[in-house]
């Protein structure tokens, strides 16, 4: 038992040792892809969407 411990332990410092960038990066841009999302979805709720009156009358003009 003892000897399973310590090859866990062993086995989460190597992970923990190399930090993976890329992997970093695309959860941090994940996080701000949600937060973009729950915004926009917000403001359609809200009616708050003057860009899309703004597209609207370049439409029209």
């Amino acid at each position: 038992m003892e000897n399973a411990i310590r090859e866990l332990s062993e086995t989460i410092q190597q992970v923990n040792m190399h930090f993976n960038w890329p992997s970093a990066i695309s959860a941090v841009c994940s996080v701000v892809s949600l937060l973009a999302i729950v915004v926009l979805l917000k403001e359609r709720a809200e009616k708050k969407r003057p860009y899309l009156q703004v597209s609207l009358e370049l439409i029209r003009g």
